[in-house]
């Protein structure tokens, strides 16, 4: 099975006014998941969003998936991949661990 990513906005950071635009996002707070059979892992995150442009969307009129591709937009591929590529090595942690406690040999 495939490794499956989540990408969550847990809180945005924004301004009362500034721009001319109401309740306008400076900065988000997000996470990132990844699951595969019966491991998961998880990273949580924040970013700051540049001013608004001509094409402001109101605050109360914005999806997950809208601020979702900001995000992914502001890190770029290789900033996606590499969050990604985190949360893969650490579930590959889990199925093969580096590091074990084995019970005591006396108890």
């Amino acid at each position: 099975m495939a490794i499956k990513y989540d990408w969550i906005v847990n809180e945005m950071f924004a301004y009362p006014q500034a721009d001319g635009y109401q309740n306008v996002v400076f900065g988000v707070a997000y996470t990132v998941s990844a699951s595969e059979d019966d491991y998961a892992a998880s990273q949580s995150y924040q970013i700051p969003m540049p001013p608004p442009e001509a094409n402001f969307t109101p605050y109360a009129d914005l999806t997950q998936d809208q601020v979702i591709s900001w995000i992914q937009g502001q890190l770029g591929p290789i900033g996606v991949a590499a969050a990604q590529d985190q949360l893969a090595q650490m579930i590959a942690e889990q199925q093969n661990p580096s590091v074990v406690t084995p019970p005591l040999p006396w108890g």
